[in-house]
């Protein structure tokens, strides 16, 4: 392996969001194919280590902004950012904005139900950003290099949406959009669990609604509300905002969905 050219690997971790940061990589280099299948946290820190990389991104998740989180979405991210610290591997892990694009799944709204009326627990606020603009600013990050001034911590790049919405906006941004009446109430953990989980029309089993409850619970104390200029300064514009994403994707298809609110629906790209 040379080490004249700097070496990048990226992980699934983020789903959708490797597509993304692939498709804008590849209009300026080409990474290697076994680097863009690799899956498996542990084997993707091993194979660094093994390899001698260069200089290794990971696309982690911004729950928490830049510390650290209790809830379980965070837990895999967490659990690789300390792997790739203890290898002694030189590393960036880029905590990526919560998606614009899986509202659906943190509403748990359907487009079926024009007059839904959602009940969560919390009415928290997200930095929200739009997976194809995290795609954009991650390649370009990783190509430019260069943001040791805009890291939180000597590793750790925050990259975030330059603006906060709360679900309450999602909500008015969703009527807005699609002429719905979506109404939003606020209730207990237990509600939330009882009430989301019976006849849910994407047949969530119970414990889907129990696990992700805990992200109410950080969520309410702005634990994913921390923004960040570094988005937009990759992007060289502004980026979208929850409620901006929203209403154009909602102009444009009435009827989205997200994968992740069914049981038996695989990932989708938008």
């Amino acid at each position: 392996m040379s080490h004249q050219q700097p070496t990048y690997l990226i992980t699934g971790a983020t789903g959708s969001l490797g597509g993304a940061i692939l498709t804008h990589l590849l209009t300026t280099q080409s990474i290697p194919a076994s680097q863009k299948r690799e899956r498996q946290h542990r084997n993707v820190v091993e194979a660094v280590v093994e390899a001698a990389v260069g200089h290794t991104f990971y696309a982690s998740l911004a729950i928490g902004g830049a510390g650290e989180s209790k809830t379980a979405v965070m837990a895999a991210h967490l659990m690789t950012e300390r792997m790739l610290k203890e290898s002694g591997a030189m590393f960036t892990s880029v905590r990526e904005g919560v998606y614009a694009n899986c509202f659906p799944v943190f509403l748990n709204w359907y487009p079926t139900n024009r007059a839904q009326r959602l009940r969560l627990p919390a009415d928290g606020k997200i930095a929200w950003a739009v997976i194809d603009e995290l795609g954009e600013a991650t390649a370009k990050l990783m190509v430019e290099g260069g943001r040791e001034k805009e890291t939180v911590s000597p590793r750790m790049v925050l990259l975030s949406g330059a603006k906060a919405n709360s679900f309450s906006e999602l909500v008015e941004a969703i009527n807005s959009a699609s002429g719905r009446s979506v109404s939003m109430e606020i209730v207990s953990t237990e509600e939330y669990i009882s009430l989301n989980s019976s006849n849910d029309e994407g047949e969530k089993p119970i414990d889907f609604f129990r696990h992700w409850s805990a992200v109410y619970d950080e969520l309410a104390t702005g634990g994913a509300a921390e923004t960040s200029t570094l988005l937009a300064q990759l992007l060289g514009r502004e980026p979208k905002s929850g409620v901006e994403w929203i209403i154009e994707t909602l102009r444009n298809d009435p009827e989205y969905t997200w994968h992740q609110q069914y049981m038996n629906r695989g990932p989708t790209r938008t």
